[in-house]
């Protein structure tokens, strides 16, 4: 028996809500790409508009705000939920099943992550933390950040926690290969998901930005890259 046009449709628009009530929140590759391609924006926007790039100016909050900007598209776009910036962890810790005791090592309420990410049940499932800093100290302790929320605050649990993701920013000098601290954030990452029982999946790339080719001393290239920890 063949369906008419309208049948059709119908039909076609009932797999769509089915599908959609089944997704019912963002997917950590998805989130993960969304914040590359926002790092990218804002690196770009900086050398439009001055010459700079985020490292020369400091500007952090570019990076986060381009991140969510990003992010905020997906999610309309799928209509899987919202986004808050500066989060309190407050909001993590007090929900769920595992609000009794006092919070893991390196936790508190006080604290804040730079993007929280909600599901339309109003539950944060993922966090993400944005850095333009190089030293492996910074994103270790962002990494054991988002760690420890995900160990602590998880759905093993019985939480809502799925997912974190640090996006990052890097810029070296001509001479030193930037794939080499590519390679030092994917070993620090494994060390850490590793630490905590954890699954990570890092995604490095520095042929998307442009490079600025001064004199021999001069030259700089960048590159953004994604840590994803997941239960």
């Amino acid at each position: 028996m063949e369906l008419n046009s309208n049948e059709s449709s119908e039909a076609q628009m009932a797999l769509s809500a089915l599908a959609a009530r089944a997704r019912r929140i963002l997917k950590s590759d998805e989130a993960a790409a969304a914040i590359w391609k926002g790092i990218v924006r804002a690196a770009r926007d900086c050398e439009r508009w001055g010459g700079d790039w985020p490292t020369d100016r400091g500007c952090e909050n570019l990076l986060q705000v381009r991140a969510a900007e990003e992010l905020h598209e997906v999610l309309a776009g799928h209509k899987l939920g919202w986004l808050t910036l500066e989060q309190p962890l407050a909001d993590i810790i007090w929900e769920g099943t595992s609000q009794r005791g006092r919070p893991q090592t390196g936790l508190s309420e006080q604290k804040r992550a730079d993007i929280a990410i909600w599901s339309k049940s109003e539950r944060i499932y993922a966090v993400a933390e944005i850095k333009r800093a190089e030293a492996d100290r910074d994103w270790q302790l962002d990494l054991e950040k988002i760690a420890r929320i995900l160990s602590r605050y998880g759905r093993r649990q019985g939480n809502h926690m799925r997912y974190g993701i640090l996006g990052v920013f890097i810029s070296r000098r001509r001479g030193s290969l930037l794939a080499e601290r590519g390679v030092a954030l994917k070993k620090l990452a494994a060390t850490v998901a590793a630490n905590f029982g954890l699954k990570q999946r890092t995604v490095f790339d520095h042929g998307n930005l442009h490079h600025y080719r001064g004199g021999d001393n001069t030259g700089w290239t960048c590159g953004a890259a994604s840590v994803v920890l997941s239960l």
